[in-house]
């Protein structure tokens, strides 16, 4: 069973592999029975790799039920605001 949230497993610069689950704290808010979609960095330490960094998540939160890979691309990272602490994880 999964919790069937959102995640994102983002490649944030080379090697660097984060996540982003969608908040449960807003569910059922708008018409169709959704949250607000609104993602929150996972506290934990970034990962080497997508998979390293999905397991991590998986095996200290309930299952979200699968993510999407998002790998590291130089033009995206311009305009990317850097997670908050990145350097605290």
């Amino acid at each position: 069973m999964s919790t069937g949230q959102q995640c994102d497993v983002v490649e944030f610069r080379p090697g660097l592999w984060i996540v982003y689950l969608e908040s449960m704290m807003d569910w059922g808010e708008d018409e169709d029975g959704r949250g607000d979609g609104q993602c929150l960095l996972v506290r934990q330490p970034p990962q080497p790799t997508a998979e390293d960094a999905y397991t991590l998540l998986r095996d200290q939160h309930a299952n979200p039920g699968g993510y999407c890979a998002a790998p590291y691309q130089p033009h995206y990272q311009r305009h990317a605001t850097p997670p908050p602490a990145l350097d605290d994880l």
